[in-house]
């Protein structure tokens, strides 16, 4: 759902085959070549080596130290991420012999593709365990990977990878720095990042959506904000309840999510908006549906993300969805047989395989069609012009 969260399994255990090599015919020689001699019994033919399974070639590529960008990708078959950037797609892939999804990939393949489906770049990017270490947010025409680690920040320009400084702190906006993902700058120049400070604003909910608009709390957390015009001036709407909550070890649990005109921010009640912040409902969500509970044992916070039709999606331990954009009526999100919700991205839902190496799938429709997942087809959707 949110990154780094949700929002992501594997391949299904094929057989790859190797062919087998065929003898060359025997050179042509003058009459006076040597004849072979007859033999009385023939040695039996060497064994072909058995072709490797899928499984082995996954586990050949993960002990190698130098990995091939293209054979992890062909290897994965299918991304377990992406982010849409200004005509652009970046998507992820992960290869593990575990069967989980999306977390655990030992080592993964980033790929930039234009809207025509050309390969503008690709390199491996090894997270060391765990897959979603580096998430990836589009700024302007690139995109900047931050580890949640604390570790080095990358710049993706034009398929190249600049590792950016870090800059201590907080600062306001300056001058050609531009804004992206979860409240930071970046100063294309200088080749740095640093947190954003904004008045008025809860210093952890400051977002920023593709359209450059940019969404905060104000610092009771009972007010989203949101402005145009980088801060210069704010809209704003009261909220049903305080939000920003963190739960599950400190993570931020109750999240702004924004999916083209749809808005949302949700914990156990949700307020949303069908028209980018003009009007505003809100609604109680059937937590218990999905495992959580408000008081005892689970009183954790559940993800609350919109799909572009206005309908919401909820999640902790199981998935349910809005029946319309109402946001009234829920039923748990269907996925085909043999499959687990996986999260949504974009926008799309994804069902991964119950076992490892199994086919994944995406529904543009909130669940109730779904088709194998192809990257050719998920970067048509994603970046057409509707």
């Amino acid at each position: 759902m949110r990154r780094g969260a949700t929002t992501i399994l594997l391949c299904a255990a094929l057989t790859g085959c190797t062919s087998s090599s065929t003898p060359e015919p025997p050179e042509s020689g003058s009459d006076s070549s040597p004849q072979p001699t007859p033999t009385t019994s023939s040695a039996a033919p060497e064994p072909s080596p058995r072709p490797a399974t899928r499984r082995q070639r996954i586990r050949t590529v993960l002990r190698a130290g130098n990995r091939d960008p293209a054979e992890v990708i062909a290897l994965a078959k299918a991304p377990m991420a992406w982010t849409k950037g200004k005509k652009t797609l970046l998507v992820q892939y992960g290869l593990t012999l575990r069967s989980e999804w999306p977390r655990w990939a030992a080592v993964s393949a980033v790929q930039i593709r234009d809207r025509r489906g050309k390969v503008l770049g690709q390199w491996v990017d090894d997270t060391g365990g765990e897959f979603d270490v580096r998430s990836y947010w589009p700024a302007g025409r690139y995109f900047v990977g931050l580890p949640q680690d604390g570790g080095s920040a990358v710049l993706v320009r034009d398929g190249t990878t600049t590792v950016l400084s870090r800059v201590r702190g907080r600062r306001e906006a300056e001058p050609g720095d531009i804004s992206f993902g979860p409240g930071w700058l970046l100063d294309p120049v200088s080749l740095s990042i640093a947190k954003e400070r904004i008045e008025g604003c809860q210093k952890d909910s400051i977002r920023n959506d593709s359209r450059g608009r940019i969404w905060c709390l104000d610092k009771a957390k009972e007010v989203i904000r949101w402005s145009d015009d980088a801060g210069s001036t704010w809209a704003r709407h009261e909220l049903s309840t305080s939000y920003v909550e963190y739960c599950d070890g400190g993570a931020l649990g109750a999240d702004l999510a924004v999916q083209g005109d749809a808005v949302a921010i949700g914990l156990w009640r949700v307020d949303f908006s069908l028209d980018r912040g003009r009007t505003w409902q809100d609604a109680a969500l059937p937590f218990d549906m999905v495992g959580a509970r408000k008081d005892g044992a689970f009183s954790d916070c559940t993800g609350v993300e919109p799909l572009p039709d206005g309908r919401l999606v909820i999640e902790y331990f199981d998935v349910a969805i809005a029946q319309d954009a109402t946001n009234t009526r829920f039923a748990r999100l269907p996925t085909p047989p043999g499959t687990m919700f996986a999260g949504l991205q974009e926008g799309v839902a994804v069902a991964a395989s119950r076992r490892p190496y199994g086919d994944r799938f995406m529904s543009y429709d909130g669940g109730r069609t779904w088709r194998q997942l192809r990257v050719g087809a998920l970067v048509r959707h994603l970046l057409s012009d509707r």
